[in-house]
C-alpha cells in the first residue's frame, strides 16, 4: 500500500544509506526548522567559514560572539565560549547534561537518546532544533543588525517560542506556561 512514509523508507534506504545521521523530522516545530537542523548536522549552514571555503568575501571569518575562534558550525553552536553560557541555562532548565557534546549531530543524538517516551524524545528534540535556530537567528541579529543579546535573553525566547510551537502543534501534550518554564519533562 502507498503511503508517503513507505517513500520516504524506500528513499532513505536507497539514497541516505551511507549518512550516519538519521534527522527526525518533527512536525511540533515548523518546517523551516527543521531543514535548518538538518542542514547543520551536515555542515551546510552559510557560516563565516563555509562561505570563505565558497570564495564569499567576508571581512573576517571569526566568530562575533566570542571573536576567538572561525566560525563553523561546531563553534557557533557549541564550542563558542558565549554559547556555553546559553548551554548551561539550557541544561539547567531541561536538566540534560550536554557534557562531551561537540557536534551538531551529536547534541542531536544525545537528546533524541536521553529520554525514554516517545513523546518525550519528542518534546526534547523539538526544543533542541528551536534552540539552534534561536541561535542562528540571534547571530545574524548582531552581524546584520549590529543588536547583541544575552544569553538570558535567548534562554526566554527559546523558552517562549517552543511553548507556542509545541502547544499549538502537539495537540495531544497537556501544558501550562507555568510548569514549561520549570520544563519537568513530564508530557501527558
Amino acid at each position: 500500500m502507498f503511503s508517503v512514509r513507505s517513500m520516504r523508507n524506500l528513499w532513505e534506504a536507497s539514497y541516505l544509506k551511507d549518512l550516519p545521521y538519521k534527522h527526525w523530522w518533527n512536525n511540533w516545530i515548523p518546517l523551516k526548522i527543521n531543514f535548518f537542523g538538518w542542514r547543520a548536522v551536515l555542515n551546510r549552514l552559510p557560516t563565516k567559514l563555509e562561505l570563505a571555503k565558497r570564495g564569499v568575501p567576508i571581512p573576517s571569518a571569526y566568530c562575533r560572539f566570542c571573536g576567538q575562534m572561525e566560525e563553523d558550525d561546531s563553534h557557533l553552536f557549541l564550542q563558542c565560549t558565549w554559547i556555553k553560557e546559553v548551554w548551561e541555562r539550557w541544561s539547567t532548565w531541561s536538566e540534560l547534561d550536554l557534557e562531551g557534546t561537540h557536534k551538531v549531530e551529536q547534541l542531536l543524538n544525545l537528546t533524541h537518546s536521553t529520554c525514554q517516551s516517545t513523546k518525550q524524545k519528542k518534546l526534547i528534540h523539538a526544543v533542541t532544533l528551536v534552540t539552534l535556530w534561536t541561535i542562528w537567528k540571534a547571530r545574524n541579529d548582531q552581524i546584520f543588525n549590529n543588536r547583541r543579546t544575552t544569553p538570558c535573553r535567548i534562554i526566554e525566547e527559546i523558552k517562549a517560542q517552543s511553548f507556542l510551537w509545541i502547544k499549538n502543534r502537539g495537540r495531544e501534550i497537556q501544558m501550562n506556561w507555568n510548569t514549561w518554564c520549570i520544563f519537568p519533562f513530564a508530557v501527558h
